[in-house]
């Protein structure tokens, strides 16, 4: 985006904001443009320790929250390599507090679903206007064809 050369710090970077996303089931920085995406990473320390007071981040263990604080480093000469990562205690499992299979991850997951369901009904969109045409959806929980109109339960919008 910035159209410099990177390295293998951006990938660490990468994979901060998947394990963020992964763990509490929200993107840790979301806005509507570039200009104000980058702001909200020029403030990574703030938002990142705001998020994590959030309820989603209540079954996420302390060393989970270090590891992603610690990839999600702004400065890359002071984020962990990938070599650190892979031995970071939480991903090591030699926490005391509880490794990677600890937590209630129950709200991320919830959050997950959400998040891609309504991604799903934004690229619908695209392609049937929904406010106008009949659309068919079918839901493998339950094997049934709905039938609608108008509204899309999903996103809310119309």
């Amino acid at each position: 985006m910035i159209r410099k050369a990177y390295g293998p710090q951006v990938d660490v970077w990468a994979i901060g904001i998947v394990l963020f996303q992964l763990l509490s089931g929200r993107l840790p920085f979301n806005a509507d443009s570039n200009s104000a995406l980058f702001r909200l990473i020029d403030r990574s320390d703030e938002q990142l320790r705001l998020h994590m007071q959030r309820p989603e981040w209540q079954g996420v263990s302390q060393p989970a929250k270090d590891l992603v604080l610690k990839l999600l480093e702004r400065d890359p000469t002071k984020r962990l390599s990938a070599e650190e990562a892979l031995n970071h205690p939480w991903i090591a499992l030699r926490s005391e507090e509880g490794g990677a299979a600890t937590g209630d991850l129950s709200t991320a997951y919830e959050l997950l679903k959400k998040q891609v369901a309504q991604k799903r009904c934004v690229e619908m969109r695209q392609f049937v206007p929904i406010h106008t045409a009949q659309f068919f959806l079918f839901t493998p929980r339950n094997r049934t064809l709905f039938t609608g109109a108008s509204r899309c339960g999903t996103c809310s919008r119309s």
